[in-house]
């Protein structure tokens, strides 16, 4: 039989074994984003708003990967800097001639993902935390 505790304890450290993969993901997801964002213009789906989607998908990944990777870290480091990589995005878009263009609305979009990433794995962690005490 399986004691409690240990059963619990390893329930709980699941999502901590994560962290290292989440790290190697969190870099190939930074790289790929950051490929796709500067590189030319792809066309793209014929969705109104579909690219805001695509900035709050990326966005929650990549913070959500933080969350998971280093969860010692605090939420104003994973959020002021996800912040600054968006915005040094936007800037690059603005001034690289790919046919991209930078924009306030994809910043928020960037900002909702951040929020929603990061949000989704505190949330996770006091589930299970709730659970094991």
């Amino acid at each position: 039989m399986t004691d409690p505790v240990s059963f619990t304890a390893s329930r709980l450290n699941w999502l901590d074994r994560l962290a290292p993969w989440a790290r190697m993901g969190f870099f190939l997801a930074l790289a790929y984003i950051s490929y796709s964002a500067l590189g030319p213009s792809r066309g793209g789906v014929n969705i109104p708003h579909f690219d805001k989607i695509l900035h709050i998908g990326a966005f929650a990944v990549l913070s959500g990967l933080m969350g998971v990777g280093w969860p010692q870290l605090r939420w104003a480091f994973v959020f002021l800097g996800l912040l600054a990589y968006g915005v040094i995005l936007e800037v690059a878009q603005s001034v690289m001639s790919f046919g991209r263009i930078g924009s306030l609305t994809d910043g928020a979009a960037d900002l909702v993902g951040i929020v929603l990433g990061y949000g989704s794995v505190c949330v996770l962690r006091r589930k299970m935390t709730d659970r094991a005490g």
